[in-house]
């Protein structure tokens, strides 16, 4: 019988778990950034460095400086600055047919999880706050 370890990858937000949330218009302004390249289906989890919640219906994922991709999410999720998502996959892939389970770092209570959308690369301008 052949085993297959699944890797669980837990990837800590980068905002301070006291951020002030973002306000309606800090969340449109990341909703409205235009794409800056080609949509993917498919992150390989070693190329996530940061991942950020925006709002309830966005994850930002950076994979560089200043490189970043935003998963518009087909539904809400409960995830905020003060939580933690974990991924598994066996594979070495997070794509958008995938869901990651949002985490309390604290209590290690799991508080859902959220299913993804496609990659869309996108410029940030510098100083953007999200």
């Amino acid at each position: 019988m052949r085993f297959v370890a699944k890797t669980m990858l837990l990837l800590a937000l980068a905002a301070p778990a006291m951020a002030k949330p973002l306000t309606p218009e800090e969340v449109k302004a990341v909703a409205d950034l235009p794409a800056s390249g080609k949509v993917r289906d498919c992150l390989q989890l070693r190329e996530i460095q940061e991942t950020r919640p925006v709002g309830k219906n966005i994850i930002m994922f950076r994979t560089g400086v200043n490189r970043w991709l935003r998963s518009d999410l087909p539904f809400s999720c409960n995830a905020d600055s003060s939580t933690t998502f974990v991924i598994k996959s066996s594979i070495g892939n997070l794509c958008s047919i995938d869901t990651i389970d949002v985490v309390d770092p604290f209590t290690k209570m799991n508080r859902g999880f959220c299913k993804l959308g496609k990659f869309t690369p996108v410029a940030v301008p510098k100083g953007m706050k999200f």
